[in-house]
C-alpha cells in the first residue's frame, strides 16, 4: 500500500464519550439542534421516494430505480 499512497481511516460516531473528551457534551446536544432547524425550516428532508412496506416487491423497485439513475434524494 505504501507505493500506491493508500490508507485505511476509520472514525466513529461515539469517539468522544467512548474515550472521555471535555467536548462530549456536544454528542448530546447537537441531534436537538438538527431536530429544531429541521422545525425551522433551515434545513429540510431530501427523501423523494417512500415505501410502506419492506418486502421483495418493494426492494426489487428501489433497485429498478436505483440502477436506472433516476432516483434523486433517498428512498425510505
Amino acid at each position: 500500500m505504501k507505493t500506491k499512497a493508500a490508507s485505511f481511516a476509520r472514525e466513529s460516531v461515539f469517539a468522544g464519550s467512548l474515550l472521555q473528551t471535555p467536548d462530549m457534551i456536544r454528542q448530546h446536544h447537537l441531534p436537538g439542534r438538527i431536530a429544531d432547524w429541521f422545525d425551522q425550516g433551515k434545513i429540510r428532508w431530501t427523501s423523494s421516494e417512500f415505501l410502506s412496506r419492506i418486502n421483495a416487491e418493494s426492494r426489487r423497485a428501489t433497485h429498478r430505480t436505483l440502477e436506472g439513475g433516476r432516483s434523486i434524494g433517498k428512498i425510505v
